[in-house]
């Protein structure tokens, strides 16, 4: 049969043991901030903390993507913007060329002008691709680009990032005609970014698939593409009409490009603000559920701290008690 001071004592010692744990985990939640830090503390309170960890981890990672998409886009128009820029200084010479009162000194200036214009093009074409590829490692530039803008797999947009599939392969190689750019090996590799991959020979015969309308029969690739960019001769009457043609045609659709890809920049902003106004507001969610409030937290240490040596104090006072009734009756 169990004694009143044995179990007195026992109550001390259990006291003592929670006051400890108490201790134990208010130290814990100060020292990490933290309010649950394992998942027997509060299991369903855990359980969507968690939860709401791997959100915020996803938005940030989305949140990531969609600025490099915005950096890549960006660096499309200001390209596009180089180039039709450059369009319009060839067109304010080829408009000077079609004075009449010119000497052929003159125009010789214009058309040397010209053809130190174009390298501007395929600089500004590199530049744009050379970006893409330090941030996709891929150097295949005509092809559409699938960016994340949200946390779920479905949220995506599709890009059609290439700002100069057609436009600018035309206008090109009317500026130095398929013969020139063939024989050119840093021109050469400008043709395989649109799929012209080993490039055929100037005077090969261009399959009848890619033949277009006034094209005859036969008709080589030299032929197909001249140059049409030749405004120093006096007896080609078609050059400056020639010459008009292509850089309108050319800046026309690579202003359409650039308001398109503007679009893609607007929607591409407004996809990362979304997704950073939803990793602040999980994040609020998180903090709520899961940082410790380190006023109550200490409140608690204090409070467990003085009840722990209040215990023990107790359970030291009942042992020396217990400890000098044994004495006596060891004495008797």
């Amino acid at each position: 049969m169990l004694s009143l001071s044995t179990i007195q004592h026992s109550t001390l010692a259990t006291r003592v043991s929670t006051y400890q744990k108490q201790v134990n985990e208010a130290s814990d939640r100060i020292s990490t901030g933290s309010k649950l830090n394992t998942s027997w503390e509060a299991p369903a309170a855990f359980s969507v903390a968690e939860t709401y960890r791997t959100q915020v981890e996803a938005a940030r990672s989305v949140s990531s993507s969609l600025q490099d998409a915005i950096n890549i886009v960006r660096i499309g128009e200001d390209g596009i913007r180089s180039i039709v820029e450059v369009t319009q200084s060839m067109r304010d010479l080829v408009m000077q060329a079609a004075n009449g009162t010119n000497t052929q000194d003159n125009l010789d200036f214009y058309q040397t002008s010209l053809d130190t214009l174009r390298g501007l093009i395929i600089q500004s074409y590199t530049t744009a691709k050379d970006f893409r590829v330090s941030f996709e490692g891929n150097n295949e530039y005509d092809r559409k680009l699938t960016f994340m803008v949200g946390t779920n797999p479905g949220d995506t947009m599709e890009v059609d990032y290439n700002p100069l599939r057609l436009a600018l392969r035309d206008f090109v190689l009317g500026l130095y005609g398929y013969r020139e750019i063939h024989d050119n090996p840093d021109l050469e590799l400008f043709l395989g970014a649109f799929g012209i991959y080993p490039a055929p020979k100037p005077d090969d015969p261009v399959p009848p698939l890619l033949y277009g309308p006034g094209d005859t029969p036969g008709i080589t690739w030299a032929e197909k593409y001249p140059k049409k960019m030749v405004i120093n001769d006096p007896t080609n009457l078609t050059g400056i009409q020639d010459a008009f043609s292509l850089v309108d045609t050319a800046k026309e659709a690579l202003l359409r490009q650039e308001t398109y890809l503007g679009t893609i920049s607007q929607r591409l902003e407004i996809h990362l603000s979304v997704v950073q106004k939803f990793e602040v507001s999980i994040s609020q969610a998180e903090s709520t559920l899961r940082d410790a409030d380190l006023a109550v937290e200490s409140t608690k240490l204090t409070k467990s701290q003085v009840l722990q040596q209040a215990s023990q104090a107790m359970l030291i006072q009942a042992n020396n008690r217990l400890a000098q009734v044994l004495e006596l009756i060891r004495g008797n």
